[in-house]
């Protein structure tokens, strides 16, 4: 008997032929930009501590919350890297297409935080270096994975992210979103990563935080030096993983590779909380890496076996995930700007429950207002021009 409950309807297109919701992948989303909220919250209250002289700097240590920061941004590489492989294989993209979508899905919600946060710092370091954080250039040529991070500080994970869509755009254009396309964006990554690794310091690194520096100190010399940092990888491993999903659900239910994914997705769901306090709060495959791949894989799995999560507030979080992400620096930087006196009352549940619900309801502004009519925005452009869509199997679907 399997551990999970099991549906009937398809794994992989909803009732209009359109990709559906992966429920457990989409609860994913939510989780990790929670975390990655959770973690600066920490690290906002430990700066004020610290000013204060409350706490001594010596004291302070990656507890359950600050270590969830780098496995958030793991998470949702992964997931990052599967659900490209999941859209574009079901609608059929040109490389075109897919960078237009991707484009107009990252930047508007972006700008519209970056100003935010401009207009609430109020720095003369923010009118210095938005014009290249307006595309995504990391700050400085040093200190990876971060590079300085950005001027937002979350955004300097967009430039991965849209390294990532640069490659997978490559793997799009050599095999026009047919099978396999995964498996030609690891090895073209992984490639890339491998020859810069070699080429500027004789040897591989699979440690994100000891990725050679390449060039000067200019900002492009920080792209160069991103492109060989092996926390692309993470990338490639989701869509890997996303390949094998597709593979999986042409199996019949009853077929021992279908049956036995739920039991698989268990095991991870189990050894996910022991990994996340066994690991290094780090990044990368030997930090919290480890502990996001294992609750990613129990997603997958859960996905795979058709759980359904009929929760309208979960469903909500995950729309939300990318806003929520990208808008809580800027409102916990009103708080502090705002109102200092918050922070004596941070261990207040109501005073938590009101932070989260100011990031929650701006969030749910930007994804209604900025983000849902940048992706409309992009499927319209998108099939501009454009004939009819390759179907998995190289053909064209008739309409």
């Amino acid at each position: 008997m399997s551990p999970w409950p099991t549906g009937g309807s398809r794994l992989i297109e909803g009732a209009t032929g359109s990709p559906r919701l992966l429920h457990a992948l989409h609860a994913m989303r939510a989780v990790a930009a929670l975390m990655v909220f959770a973690s600066h919250y920490e690290q906002a209250v430990f700066r004020r501590e610290l000013i204060a002289g409350t706490m001594d700097s010596g004291t302070f240590h990656y507890g359950f919350f600050l270590r969830a920061g780098t496995f958030g941004v793991a998470l949702f590489f992964l997931i990052s890297g599967f659900i490209m492989v999941y859209t574009s294989r079901r609608e059929g993209l040109s490389a075109g297409q897919f960078a237009v979508k991707r484009v107009l899905r990252i930047f508007p919600v972006y700008w519209v935080c970056l100003l935010l946060h401009g207009v609430l710092v109020a720095s003369p370091d923010f009118m210095s270096t938005v014009a290249g954080s307006s595309v995504l250039l990391p700050l400085q040529n040093s200190a990876p994975p971060g590079y300085g991070f950005s001027t937002l500080a979350m955004a300097w994970t967009l430039t991965y992210e849209m390294v990532f869509y640069a490659y997978f755009a490559l793997a799009i254009r050599l095999g026009r979103s047919r099978p396999g396309t995964g498996f030609v964006v690891f090895v073209l990554l992984a490639v890339g990563v491998l020859a810069l690794q070699l080429s500027f310091a004789g040897q591989p690194t699979l440690d994100p935080q000891a990725s050679p520096i390449i060039g000067g100190e200019g900002r492009l010399a920080a792209l160069a030096s991103l492109l060989a940092n092996p926390l692309l990888l993470l990338f490639g491993l989701g869509a890997l993983v996303g390949e094998g999903f597709m593979a999986w659900s042409d199996y019949p239910r009853r077929h021992p590779a279908r049956r036995i994914a739920p039991w698989f997705g268990l095991a991870m769901l189990l050894a996910s909380p022991l990994l996340y306090f066994l690991m290094p709060p780090q990044h990368g495959l030997f930090g919290s890496a480890t502990p996001a791949l294992a609750i990613f894989l129990a997603a997958v799995s859960a996905d795979l076996s058709d759980i359904r999560i009929d929760s309208a507030m979960v469903h909500a979080l995950g729309h939300w995930s990318y806003a929520i992400y990208l808008i809580h620096i800027p409102v916990i930087q009103s708080v502090e700007r705002f109102a200092p006196d918050f922070w004596a009352r941070h261990y207040n549940i109501l005073a938590v429950a009101g932070l989260t619900l100011a990031v929650l309801g701006v969030a749910a502004a930007l994804h209604r207002w900025v983000e849902r009519p940048g992706i409309r925005l992009g499927k319209r452009l998108a099939k501009i021009g454009s004939g009819p869509p390759p179907s998995p199997d190289g053909g064209t679907v008739r309409a």
